[in-house]
């Protein structure tokens, strides 16, 4: 237990391990919020919508609007 008091630079061995952590939590935590907004990003651009040719019913893209079943472009939007 004593390598745990060695000094590297201004810190100790287990003080930067302690740091070590905290940035790994840190970056962690940053990462899940930022792959939470992509998300809601991304699911934000799709509507519900109903194709008239088949009744296929779900969500497609506002830019992109062709039935993922049948390909016929879809009229009505819920």
């Amino acid at each position: 237990m004593e390598h745990l008091d060695t000094m590297i630079g201004p810190f100790s061995f287990m003080e930067w391990a302690i740091y070590l952590v905290l940035f790994g939590l840190a970056l962690q935590t940053y990462t899940a919020i930022k792959r939470k907004m992509a998300a809601e990003q991304s699911t934000s651009s799709l509507i519900k919508s109903k194709c008239l040719g088949c009744g296929w019913s779900g969500k497609v893209s506002k830019h992109h609007r062709s039935c993922p079943r049948c390909g016929n472009v879809i009229t009505r939007l819920k």
